[in-house]
């Protein structure tokens, strides 16, 4: 006589035939949706929350618990396609995250320099100015309308570079000192896939590990 099939979770069947494709479908959908909004959620938690890498692990197994609890609810056999989808809507929610986040940043940094008009001003005052007679006078009011000119285009390619995506990269890194665009893509990239880890682990613990029953077993023993 076989023994019953382990499950974990409540009304999950860890051994119902591969469902269609629609429920697969549905799984995935729904998923993004939960993924996505997380991700916009966390967007405005305070910074102090946003700890180097534990907040990426956490927030990783957030999400992939969450998708679990999603699967069980849809009934799904667990297996390899379960813990793909988690694994890269997880991912794809850090990318989100990512991406959000930056877009605000870059909206305040515009903002910023957009109320900062002392270099705006002083280059409309001089360009107004009337050039002296005097070539030594009228010299200098040309240097200080180019000095004026060169600090604008200055701060404007300062703000392109701070403004790009790898800008902000660099500036949530800022904390632990000064890195290359090249580094803080690294750095953020580990911890997109530290999150994706974390965020498989925890749908595998909510789903817990897959059993045959003893015939399984057997069937593939013998073959």
């Amino acid at each position: 006589m076989s023994d019953p099939p382990t499950t974990s979770g409540k009304d999950f069947h860890p051994h119902r035939p591969n469902p269609g494709w629609t429920i697969w479908l549905g799984f995935a959908a729904g998923g993004a949706v939960f993924a996505v909004a997380v991700a916009l959620a966390a967007v405005h938690l305070p910074a102090s929350v946003k700890l180097l890498g534990l907040f990426g692990a956490a927030f990783g197994a957030a999400v992939g618990w969450g998708l679990a609890k999603l699967a069980i609810k849809l009934q799904l056999r667990r297996g390899v396609e379960i813990f793909a989808i988690i694994g890269i809507l997880v991912i794809a929610s850090q990318v989100t995250l990512a991406v959000e986040t930056h877009r605000l940043y870059a909206g305040e940094l515009k903002r910023r320099e957009s109320v900062d008009l002392s270099d705006a001003l002083a280059e409309r005052m001089l360009s107004e100015a009337q050039t002296p007679d005097d070539e030594g006078a009228a010299q200098y009011l040309e240097d200080m309308r180019q000095a004026v000119a060169d600090k604008r285009q200055t701060r404007e390619s300062q703000l392109r570079r701070q403004a790009s995506f790898f800008g902000y990269l660099q500036y949530r890194l800022s904390p632990i000192g000064e890195l290359t665009p090249v580094m803080a893509t690294i750095l953020w990239c580990l911890e997109v896939f530290l999150g994706g880890a974390t965020g498989i682990a925890a749908a595998v613990m909510t789903l817990g590990p897959t059993t045959l029953p003893r015939e399984n077993r057997q069937e593939q023993t013998n073959a």
